[in-house]
Formats: structure tokens, sequence, C-alpha cells
């Protein structure tokens, strides 16, 4: 140091100065130690080189890159080494070993390492960041937490689970599916989860279908990359085939189930190991009406409830070779469902014939059996089964015999009986309470006797088949139609002059006749009453013009003409008035001319209507099934009525201006031209009233009926069409008119009233 003026109290030359008090004006130099018992203050000072402690009042600035300020910060430029820990005001802590401790908020732009090292972290909750709140660590204690639990620990993937419980993935949308969607570039491709909609929220105790869902198909694969079963995009269920073939049933049907391969390994297995008492696996086909999956409309008679199919390609398609088929046959009820299981086969056809049925009884009902020839009455060949018996007495039976049962079994017979020399009787036997009886019987002489075996000789005549019995049911006959379609069952009864069909039938023939007789004593050959259809004209190519006639006590009593005339009583001229010669009631259906519903053909006696029972409804009319009138009766009064109730009306407004439209009606006097005693009568004419009250009038003044005319019966192209009235409707008119009357003479009583008061 050194220094232009010193003013001290004394200075000598030894090396050791000591000062009681040193002002220095300018430079000063030392050349030795200069030691400071007390507090030595400077200012703009550059360097400092301190082996101890400095204190500063304001910052010290350690060459370049290190700044200590008053209040204790430290600003370094560079790398701090520190022998202990550094502190930055309070709440920053450095440590030699590289470890800080912040009690305050850390906000950093960027973090690097993998974090392994962070520990003693206390339990956080990161919340309300959106989409990204997934967070994993480990420990219970100093760890972050998310809002989801979710752990990986580098091979498995864990959401929810607890212990033992399940594993969940929830759905945030009720009307979505909960669970994994993949897609590809945007486009939905597969979903996995649980299927719901708003009704299939998911919660702790319900239970829910697992959905795999794909866009297209969906495809498993086993064995590496290989695809062994697909689920294609129309719901078929394809096994080691990725193709549906649609070219089974002749190219008609196509399988929702497909099994394919190369060999015979190609099965369906199912396999049951248990010891228990119960049943093997079960295979069901099933059928019901409903028209939605899983509804159960019973199914009807003739249904088929399934088919099991045996099909062979035949260079093109897979064409049936046989056929297992099971029909309803009957009508289903409560745990019934009555059906027969059919066997077909198929002999060079498109479809296999029906072969064997079983029927809903139990009953083999069809076994067919082929043979060279087909079969005629001179044909020898035969096939099938053979029952002989070779003996030639009379009497003697060849059967076969059926039984069923194990304790006191019942037998039922089919037995050729020898009846003589060439000729035999086919019989079937049957066992009631272990009684046999003769069921049927079919004569050597093509007789067919049911329930009796002896020829009953009814009216006189052998006819070829007969039926007996004791009640109404062992003698009676049924023939019904049991088939899906719109025909029904026919009895036949047929004539023709020749002895094969070709020779025609002439005018007044029988085609048919149903008689009843009963035993008057003697014999059965007395009618009671009889169904006759005969001829009323010759007949012509595909035209047989038949009557029925209804015949009781010997005698005719009704007729339906070919015509279509329907005759009560004596048959005659249904137009003359020769009273009991003639029909007293004739319906027809429209040929005759006149077209009349109802005709009485008698002077004395009238068409009648007779309500036996009580009062009310004797006659009802209907528009299209629905009732608009009716006749009633009650007591010794009759009824006209017509529909009027007020739910079959609308746009209903009082009726007004009734006087003024009265008196724009006309009454007239006349008498009908028909009428031969010229009786004045009083009315209105049809035209004029219709121009008042339309409503009440049918018809056009002056028609004249053209080609296409559809009103009343028996009326041709040119004929005149009268107009018809309803007077009835002229009652609401006249009711205004009178109600309005009323009304003016009450206003003019009450004006007279207050003139005179």
């Amino acid at each position: 140091m050194a220094f232009t003026k010193i003013n001290a109290a004394g200075i000598g030359s030894t090396e050791t100065v000591t000062l009681d008090g040193l002002t220095v004006i300018n430079d000063g130099s030392f050349g030795g130690n200069v030691s400071v018992g007390g507090t030595l203050t400077y200012e703009d000072v550059t360097n400092i080189d301190s082996v101890g402690l400095i204190t500063a009042r304001a910052g010290v600035v350690v060459g370049s890159g290190i700044t200590l300020s008053q209040d204790g910060d430290i600003f370094a430029t560079g790398i701090t080494t520190v022998s202990g820990n550094i502190k930055v005001g309070t709440g920053i802590t450095l440590s030699p070993d590289g470890d800080g401790f912040f009690t305050g908020v850390v906000t950093a732009t960027t973090f690097k390492g993998d974090g392994s090292q962070l520990s003693n972290v206390t339990s956080t909750t990161i919340n309300n960041n959106a989409d990204n709140r997934l967070i994993t660590g480990s420990g219970t204690a100093n760890t972050l937490n998310g809002e989801a639990n979710f752990t990986f620990d580098g091979t498995s993937f864990t959401v929810g689970a607890s212990g033992n419980s399940w594993n969940t993935i929830t759905r945030g949308d009720l009307t979505h599916y909960s669970g994994f969607h993949f897609n590809d570039s945007g486009s939905s491709r597969a979903y996995l989860g649980v299927s719901g909609a708003t009704n299939h929220i998911i919660t702790g105790s319900a239970q829910h279908d697992v959905a795999l869902r794909s866009e297209s198909n969906l495809l498993f694969a086993a064995g590496g990359a290989t695809e062994r079963l697909r689920i294609d995009s129309s719901g078929r269920l394809l096994i080691n085939t990725t193709t549906n073939r649609d070219k089974y049933f002749n190219g008609t049907y196509t399988g929702q189930l497909q099994v394919e391969g190369t060999n015979d390994a190609t099965r369906l297995s199912q396999f049951i190991f248990n010891n228990s008492g119960g049943g093997g696996h079960i295979l069901v086909i099933g059928k019901s009406r409903g028209t939605t999956t899983g509804s159960y409309d019973a199914v009807a008679d003739t249904n088929y409830l399934g088919t099991i199919s045996f099909q062979g390609a035949d260079g093109d398609e897979m064409v049936d070779g046989a056929r297992i088929e099971v029909q309803v046959n009957g009508t289903p009820s409560n745990d019934n469902m009555p059906a027969d299981m059919i066997f077909r086969t198929n002999s060079g056809s498109a479809s296999p014939t029906e072969r064997l049925r079983i029927n809903s009884t139990g009953a083999v009902v069809k076994q067919q059996f082929t043979a060279t020839n087909t079969y005629s009455a001179n044909n020898t060949t035969q096939c099938g089964y053979q029952a002989q018996n070779l003996s030639d007495t009379t009497n003697t039976y060849a059967a076969l015999r059926l039984t069923a049962g194990t304790t006191s079994p019942a037998t039922a017979q089919i037995a050729a009986i020898r009846t003589g020399a060439g000729q035999n009787d086919l019989t079937f036997q049957l066992e009631s309470s272990n009684t046999a009886f003769e069921a049927l019987r079919m004569t050597s002489g093509g007789q067919v006797r049911i329930g009796n075996e002896n020829n009953l000789n009814l009216w006189g005549q052998n006819q070829r088949l007969q039926v007996a019995g004791t009640n109404w049911e062992t003698s009676g006959i049924s023939i019904a139609k049991m088939a899906n379609n719109a025909n029904t069952a026919n009895i036949i009864l047929g004539a023709s002059r020749g002895s094969t069909p070709g020779t025609a039938i002439s005018n007044g023939d029988r085609l048919g006749y149903i008689s009843f007789v009963g035993d008057d004593g003697t014999d059965m050959g007395t009618v009671g009453a009889a169904i006759v259809s005969g001829t009323d004209d010759a007949p012509s190519s595909n035209s047989i013009k038949g009557t029925l006639q209804f015949d009781t006590n010997g005698s005719e009593r009704m007729r339906i003409a070919s015509s279509g005339d329907f005759y009560f009583g004596a048959v005659g001229d249904p137009h003359s008035n020769d009273g009991g010669t003639s029909a007293i009631v004739k319906f027809n259906y429209g040929t005759d001319a006149a077209n009349y519903a109802i005709e009485t053909c008698s002077d004395s006696i009238p068409a009648i209507f007779n309500k036996t029972q009580g009062n009310g409804v004797a006659v009802e009319i209907k528009k299209d099934a629905t009732v608009v009138g009716s006749i009633t009766v009650s007591g010794s009064t009759c009824q006209y009525n017509t529909s009027s109730d007020y739910r079959l009306k609308e746009n209903v407004v009082n009726l007004t201006d009734g006087i003024t439209r009265v008196k724009q009606l006309t009454p007239r006097r006349f008498n009908w031209i028909s009428d031969e005693t010229n009786t004045l009568q009083d009315g209105f004419l049809a035209h004029e009233a219709q121009a008042v009250v339309p409503e009440a009038v049918q018809g056009v003044k002056d028609e004249i009926a053209g080609a296409d005319y559809k009103g009343h019966s028996g009326i041709s192209e040119g004929d005149p069409v009268y107009q018809e009235m309803d007077h009835s409707k002229l009652v609401p008119l006249l009711t205004a008119a009178l109600k309005e009357t009323i009304t003016e003479i009450e206003t003019l009583k009450a004006k007279v009233a207050a003139l005179e008061g």
C-alpha cells in the first residue's frame, strides 16, 4: 500500500508500525503485513483475498461467476462445490451428496432422469387433470396417487383389484359399452367389453353380458396365426373355414353353423364324464312361431320342428340324400307337443321321398317296399312282409300280430280269413279290456264292413261300405283334412250312364242319394228322409246343372235349383199363385229376371220373421259387418231403427232456419199408377223434396240405368231408375221449424201480455 501523506502521532523506521489512528488520503503501499486490531472499513475494493470471515454492507462479488448478497443469496454462474449444505433462503437446502430439500413450490420447464431415486414423498393426490390422471407408484407412504387404482409391474395390468376382487373397467356413458375399443386410422374395428344400454347400468351386483364386438367378421386364431373359427358379419359361425357355403339343400338354404375339414376328423362331439346316474348330452332342435328371437308363440298342426339332412355333392351343389324330420301332428297345448318322426330317402330326385313315419302315438304308419313291377290285380310280383298259412280249411287264417305291453299285453292283428277256395276276407282285429273284437273286414266280394262282420242289407242293398256300432260314436264316420293349405275334406257321389267314364247322364238323372233309414221291426229297408242331387237340364261339356232336393216322410220339402232358386214347400212354378202347390218362400241369387231375395208365392202366406224369445232385435241390418239399422219388437209393437248414436257423428251444429226451409217444401196429393183403386194419398215428389232435404232422397231425377249400373236388383241397361225417399229424414227439419214457431208465438204472447197489462 502506497501512502502519499501520513498523518500520525509517530512513525519509526521499524517493520512494524502501530498507529492509534490512520487516515490514508491517497494510495498507500505496505511491504509487509498489515494487522488491524479493530474494524477495517473499506469501500470500492475490487479484490479481497481473505482466509477468514468477511462481513460486507453490500454484495460481495467473487470473480465473474459468484455474487454473495447481503441477505444471504448466492448467485453462481458456474459449478458450485461445497463441503456442507447450501441453504438458499429459508426454503431450499442443497446437501453435498446431491439431495435437494424444498419447502415451497418447485416449478421447472424440464425434469430429467428416470425418477428411480425418488423416496419419502408425502402421499399426494393429483386431481382435475382432465383425461391425464394416471399416476403410478409403489409403497404405502410418500407416493403420488392418481384418481384410478392402477398397477403395472412390467407384466400384469391391474385395474381396481383388491385382494380377490375382480378387475373393473366402468363406462362413463350409459349408452355405450364398457371395455376396449380398437381403432385403425380413426375407423372402428372391434370392441371388447360389457354390453349395455340405458337400462344396463353396471353395478356391483348386476349381471351383464360380455360383448366381443366387431364391425365386420370376428376371427379366432390358434396355433400361431392360423384362423380356426370365424363369426362372420351375418352372424354365421364358421369352424375351420373362412367362407360361408350357400349350396346346401339344392342351393335353397345356408347354415348358421358350418364345420369343414378334409378328413373324417371333421366331427361334432359331445361327452359327459360323470359317475352320477344322470343322462348324457342333449341336442335340442326347436321351433317357435314367434316373430322375434326368444318368443314362445305356439306352433301349429303340420308345422315342422326340425330336420337332420344327409347331403352329398352332385358336382355343383349339395343335394339331399336322406332326411329325418319331425312334424307336429295335432294341436299343441301346455306341455303337450304331438309330433311325427319322418324318415326320407332319395331314389334319384331333387328331394327325398317319405319312406317311414312314426306317428305321435308311437305307431309306424307308413313304410314303403319297392318292387320291380307296378302292382296290378293280375301281377304276381310281391314285396314286403308275408305271413302264410298253408291250411285249406275254411275259416283258417294267416295273420300279422302286433303286441304291446309287458303286463296283460294287448294284441292287434291283421288276418286273412279263408272263406272258400281261391277267396278270403281281410280282417283287422283288436283287443279291449283283454277282449278281442273285429274292427274291420274287407270281403272277397270287395265290401268293407266296419264294426260288423255280417252284411247289414240296408234299404235292401249290399253297399260296398257298411259301418255298424252300438252308439253314435262307434257307428259314425268322420272325414277331416289335415294339411296346411286351403283345401278341404271331400265326399264325392258321382253318376255315369256307362260302365266306365265317358257316357253322359241325362236331364232328370240322379247324381247322388243320401238316405236315412230305420228298422221298422222287420228290416231296415224303409227311408225316413233323404238328400237327393239330380239334374234339371241336359248336361254339356264341363257343365252339369245339378239340383239339391230334401225329402222327409217320402215327400219333397225343399229344393235348391241349378239357377240358385231356393224353394220351400212343394215344387212348382214359383211365380204362380196356386197356393199349396207352389213354393211358399223362394230365395233367389240372381239368375231370375226378378232377382228376389225373399219372395212369397201364396196369397194367404206372407214372408214371416218371428222372434219367439222375449223382446228386442228381430232383424238386424249391417253394412260391411257394422250394424246400421234394425227392426225391434216389444210386446205387440214393432220399431224400425237406423243408426243415430252421437259417437258416430261429427261437426254437430244446431239446425236453424227451419221455417224458411219447410215453406220451400211442396206437399202433394196423388195416387200410385199401380194402385188399381186410385186411392189418393198425401206426400212429396222426390225430386222436389231433394232440393230442400237432399239427404232424404236417393237417386237422380229421370235416371236411366247404364251398362255399369250396380244399384237395385232386376234393373238392366236402359231401364228407368226410380227415386226413393225416406220421410223420416224430414222429422228433424219439421222439429226445428216447430221450435222456431213456438218461440215466435211465445214472443208474441209476451208482447200481447205487456200491451194488455
